[in-house]
């Protein structure tokens, strides 16, 4: 009995393409994730509880080279993600040839002056950059 499910499990394995499953996950997830968000703003549960997480972070692989639109390069890619109730900053960073770009953008109750954060990236960027480098 054993042996015949993992046969169907071999054949069942081997009938998905590669392809299919690189889809399947480039898709499936931020699709889950987007529903699940809704489905949490949807029947108010940050109201029954203390809050989970104020910050969201994410690092967004851009393209390894330069990009251009009607002609002209494109020189930065500004990222932006989602705020949404709980999480009241979000901060992404995304590459585009090489570079990398940070984006911020928070809720003005949580965080009035995400001015303030966000000019102090350059310095701490360039302390990461050497602390990596030496």
């Amino acid at each position: 009995m054993l042996a015949e499910r993992n046969q169907h499990a071999k054949e069942h394995h081997n009938a998905i393409s590669a392809d299919a499953l690189q889809d399947w996950a480039e898709f499936a997830a931020p699709r889950t994730f987007g529903l699940a968000v809704r489905t949490y703003a949807n029947l108010r549960l940050a109201e029954r509880h203390p809050v989970v997480h104020n910050l969201v972070i994410s690092n967004v692989p851009g393209p390894p080279i330069p990009l251009y639109f009607m002609g002209a390069r494109i020189e930065a890619l500004c990222p932006l993600g989602p705020v949404f109730h709980g999480a009241g900053l979000n901060v992404t960073v995304m590459s585009n040839a090489g570079k990398m770009h940070v984006g911020a953008i928070a809720c003005r109750e949580s965080m009035p002056d995400a001015d303030a954060l966000t000019r102090h990236f350059p310095d701490e960027l360039a302390r990461l950059g050497a602390a990596v480098a030496g």
